[in-house]
Protein backbone atom coordinates (compact mmCIF):
# COMPACT_ATOMS: atom_id res chain seq x y z
CA UNK A 1 0.00 0.00 0.00
CA UNK A 2 2.45 2.62 0.83
CA UNK A 3 4.46 1.88 -2.02
CA UNK A 4 1.44 2.75 -4.23
CA UNK A 5 0.85 5.71 -2.44
CA UNK A 6 4.18 6.81 -3.02
CA UNK A 7 4.06 6.51 -6.69
CA UNK A 8 0.80 8.50 -6.58
CA UNK A 9 2.54 11.11 -4.83
CA UNK A 10 5.32 11.24 -7.52
CA UNK A 11 2.95 11.65 -10.13
CA UNK A 12 1.08 14.18 -9.07
CA UNK A 13 4.24 16.31 -8.33
CA UNK A 14 5.37 15.52 -12.24
CA UNK A 15 2.11 16.88 -12.89
CA UNK A 16 2.67 20.12 -10.79
CA UNK A 17 6.11 20.67 -12.18
CA UNK A 18 5.21 20.39 -15.44
CA UNK A 19 2.43 22.99 -14.74
CA UNK A 20 4.48 25.43 -13.22
CA UNK A 21 7.47 25.39 -15.92
CA UNK A 22 4.56 26.03 -18.55
CA UNK A 23 3.14 28.71 -16.81
CA UNK A 24 6.90 30.50 -16.36
CA UNK A 25 7.41 29.88 -19.66
CA UNK A 26 4.35 32.16 -21.03
CA UNK A 27 5.20 34.64 -18.23
CA UNK A 28 8.85 34.80 -19.79
CA UNK A 29 7.24 35.01 -23.32
CA UNK A 30 5.12 37.94 -22.04
CA UNK A 31 7.86 39.89 -21.14
CA UNK A 32 9.57 39.58 -23.93
CA UNK A 33 6.59 40.70 -25.62
CA UNK A 34 6.85 43.81 -23.66
CA UNK A 35 10.33 44.71 -23.69
CA UNK A 36 9.57 44.23 -27.48
CA UNK A 37 7.15 47.20 -27.53
CA UNK A 38 4.85 44.74 -29.25
CA UNK A 39 0.84 44.03 -28.84
CA UNK A 40 0.96 41.65 -26.00
CA UNK A 41 -1.10 38.26 -26.74
CA UNK A 42 -2.44 35.88 -24.10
Amino acid sequence: MEGSMDDSEHSTHRVQWSFVGSLNWHMESHQLFLADGSEPIW
